[in-house]
């Protein structure tokens, strides 16, 4: 049998990474990524979520935030593809430490846009720190998506 046709016989599709996952789970280090990730998970979910609520019920209109997310979202995709490629270097985990660190202290911040919110109406300033704020945390949220490349499959 030549090379070429031995390698034929090999599945090809997602079929054959879903058969190494298993394994890769019973490595601790894999166990206490994916326990970090999840907890994480939660609390900045739940930053991402509540902090555009709460300007709306402090007074932030609708139509504003219609438009930060409509700046932001060019952003998203530009952000996505940087972090695509950042995570494909020499440290792919590299991205997803800094971007945990940056997303907690874009929590910090989102909470203090929030508590600082003018009685006197939404002026200029704060609407762009506002747009600044979404774009940041846009940007760490996409930074930590691909980290689902960086555990290598154990043939």
């Amino acid at each position: 049998m030549t090379a070429a046709s031995k390698q034929s016989t090999k599945p090809y599709g997602q079929s054959p990474n879903y058969h190494v996952h298993p394994r890769n789970i019973t490595y601790i280090d894999v166990r206490t990524f994916m326990i970090v990730h999840l907890m994480s998970k939660v609390g900045f979910q739940a930053n991402e979520a509540v902090t555009n609520l709460k300007l709306l019920e402090k007074g932030f209109s609708r139509e504003d935030l219609a438009l930060t997310v409509l700046i932001d979202f060019p952003f998203s995709i530009l952000f996505g593809y940087y972090a695509a490629k950042w995570s494909s270097g020499p440290r792919p985990l590299m991205p997803w430490m800094l971007a945990f660190v940056g997303r907690l202290l874009s929590a910090v911040l989102n909470m203090g846009i929030v508590a600082m919110f003018p009685k006197s109406g939404v002026g200029f300033a704060y609407f762009v720190l506002v747009i600044f704020a979404h774009v940041a945390t846009s940007f760490m949220r996409y930074s930590t998506i691909f980290e689902a490349n960086i555990v290598p499959s154990c043939s």
